[in-house]
């Protein structure tokens, strides 16, 4: 999916060059093949487009996929949750935002700290990081399963005690799924930067300082939070 906002200002070869590619988690309300003109994803990259004068040409990407395609050249950047663990295979950017992440636990459960989490069963979308002790903790049990609504159906049906993300992502889903009443605490883990995440050679580009100063400028002015919030209501479906 192509997006040319804001390019014409040196015609159709400066718009050629000008061409990036991105990586759109192929998760709603963050991105969809079935719908790629909707989501925070071509909301954030138009908004984007619009203040450099870049084009931006989006692939729908698995959440377990995205970071590989951007270490690999695939794509040239993406946005999502930051990990530390990732800075030998891609270059953090400007962040966009920041949400909260932890584990959202089964009705009857309720955990006073962190150790108590050791004994149960997580559902981790494939791909997932926020950071440690978490991510490497060799004593949790984690189940990695596809994305988000596996993961949630997982507890949902008695398989996992918990599932590990975005606790905007987590809510919705229990919301389109009508199973709030299926979970109890909101554990939280981290509070999770989303950023720029950029191929490393790309990441030296001019094209690249202005995916920067975009970013910040979307965080600064609160464009970036007041797009993520509407498209997590389920009255946007």
């Amino acid at each position: 999916m192509l997006l040319l906002l804001g390019v014409g200002r040196s015609g159709i070869a400066a718009e050629l060059a000008a061409h990036l590619d991105a990586c759109m988690i192929d998760e709603p309300p963050w991105g969809a093949a079935a719908d790629p003109h909707r989501g925070i994803y071509p909301d954030i990259f138009g908004r984007i487009a619009a203040y450099t004068g870049l084009a931006i040409d989006y692939t729908p990407t698995p959440l377990a996929r995205t970071l590989d395609d951007v270490a690999s050249g695939n794509c040239s950047f993406t946005i999502t949750s930051w990990a530390a663990g990732r800075s030998d295979r891609i270059v953090r950017g400007e962040a966009m935002a920041a949400l909260d992440y932890g584990v959202a636990l089964r009705k009857g459960l309720k955990l006073a700290d962190y150790d108590q989490l050791h004994g149960l069963t997580i559902a981790l979308p494939r791909g997932l990081l926020i950071g440690d002790p978490f991510d490497h903790d060799p004593d949790l049990r984690k189940v990695p399963v596809y994305g988000y609504e596996q993961a949630m159906t997982m507890v949902e049906g008695g398989h996992a005690d918990g599932v590990v993300g975005s606790f905007l992502t987590l809510h919705r889903i229990m919301q389109r799924h009508a199973s709030a009443d299926r979970f109890d605490q909101d554990f939280v883990l981290a509070h999770v930067e989303l950023a720029l995440q950029l191929n490393k050679a790309f990441a030296q580009t001019d094209a690249a300082r202005q995916l920067n100063e975009a970013v910040a400028m979307l965080r600064q002015d609160g464009s970036a939070e007041r797009i993520i919030r509407a498209h997590f209501s389920i009255e946007t479906d």
